[in-house]
């Protein structure tokens, strides 16, 4: 991964695995939410947040290392069963439990694994992670499962 890399390489991971990727604070996370709705059917329904701070190590003029700390969140609007077919919305009626059972469980492997994957491409070192649950976020009603992160490159 170049130096700065990050953002480039999570973006590169959401296109090929059909997320959508929004990088930036929760300033840019609203500004996008003038996305139709439409953007989230089709199977292309589950949302990346990143927003990261850089801190690299210069040697004699060389970057050594760099250290990217800040927040993944995936989140999701629509949970399919298992024939590919809608099965919920995320609203504001669900109880806690149907959230985990019906998104936020799968949405936790989900995000482990895309940060396994990424770090593994890329040859970046996890030096801390912390899940949490986030439901019922911005205009769209998404739950995410958002991920506090300290990578090294």
């Amino acid at each position: 991964m170049d130096n700065f890399g990050l953002h480039t390489a999570l973006s590169g991971y959401c296109a090929d695995n059909g997320i959508l990727f929004i990088p930036g604070t929760n300033a840019y996370v609203n500004a996008s939410q003038t996305i139709d709705n439409t953007e989230f059917s089709d199977g292309n329904n589950q949302i990346l947040i990143a927003d990261f701070t850089a801190a690299p190590v210069i040697v004699n003029g060389v970057i050594q290392e760099t250290t990217y700390a800040g927040l993944l969140a995936l989140g999701q609007v629509i949970d399919y069963d298992e024939l590919g077919d809608e099965s919920t919305r995320a609203t504001l009626d669900e109880t806690y439990q149907q959230k985990i059972d019906r998104r936020l469980l799968d949405l936790s492997n989900d995000l482990a694994t895309l940060i396994g994957v990424v770090a593994c491409d890329n040859e970046l070192d996890i030096t801390n992670l912390l899940f949490k649950l986030d439901i019922n976020q911005f205009d769209l009603n998404a739950d995410f499962v958002a991920a506090t992160i300290t990578l090294v490159a």
